[in-house]
Parts: structure tokens; sequence; C-alpha cells
């Protein structure tokens, strides 16, 4: 999606997003991008066609992907709909402080440690499929997910 507010200078530091001339950029290679309506709409979708509850996992999810994905579905007067499909987010930030004792627990630190890779951190499919091993790894306890899981 196009941002719809100019980036800030840590945000096109962090991520490598820049837009030029209209157009989304990522380290200076163009980005396909769609309205914000349909990515959502797409979104819900694909989530519909899970068996149900949904939750959704993300590493910082309580203090940043829950609240920005609420306030966009809100906007979308889709918010309804998400929950319906959607039982809450699992934080994957706090399970790891949780679990582990270690010097950092950003994403890219705990894929470091765990998996002993690298990879395209803030680029969205390497984030998830990362986060996914890393969770896979951990095989955390029920009670472990519940510590960390939060409505939508």
């Amino acid at each position: 999606m196009l941002p719809e507010l100019e980036l800030t200078d840590s945000a096109k530091q962090v991520t490598g997003f820049t837009v030029v001339d209209g157009e989304l950029k990522r380290h200076g290679a163009p980005v396909t991008t769609e309205p914000l309506a349909e990515a959502f709409g797409s979104f819900l979708d694909f989530l519909r066609s899970f068996p149900r509850p949904v939750r959704l996992g993300a590493h910082n999810a309580k203090f940043f992907d829950a609240p920005v994905l609420r306030r966009v579905l809100r906007q979308l007067g889709l918010l309804g709909d998400f929950r319906k499909v959607v039982s809450g987010f699992v934080d994957t930030y706090p399970m790891s402080k949780n679990l582990f004792t270690l010097p950092s627990y950003s994403q890219e630190n705990l894929v470091r440690h765990f998996l002993k890779k690298s990879y395209d951190a803030h680029n969205a499919l390497e984030d998830a499929t990362m986060l996914e091993e890393l969770f896979n790894k951990w095989a955390p306890t029920t009670q472990a997910i519940y510590r960390v899981t939060y409505a939508v």
C-alpha cells in the first residue's frame, strides 16, 4: 500500500522504504502497491480460508501491529468483519522475554541467535517466515502463548 503520510527519516532508515514521485520503493527498487481497501479485503479473504479461531502472531503486536491494524480496519469499516475471523494477537516480543534471557529481543537478533541465520528484516514476507520458524523452534506451551495473547 502506498503510505498516506510522509515516512519519517527513522522509518525510512529501518525499513528501506521511500516514496518517490508517488511510487513506493524499497532500497531504490519499485514495490507493487494496491489500494488500502483492496489489500485489506484480500487479507480478510485470506484469513477466512483458515479454521477458526485465527490468532495472528507478530513481534511487538500489542504496541505496533495490533493498534495499526485496528485503526485501519476501523477506518475502512472492516473491524467487525475482522473480529469475526480473528480472535486475538499473539505477541512474540514479550513471549521471547518471558522464555529467554538475552541481550536483545529484536526479531533480527532472535533469528540470529536461535536459527543461526540472517534475513531481509522489515520485508513483510521475510519477517513472517522467520517469525514462524522462531515460533516453531521455541515450541511454546499453551500457557506461554496465552500469557501474550491479546484481544482484537
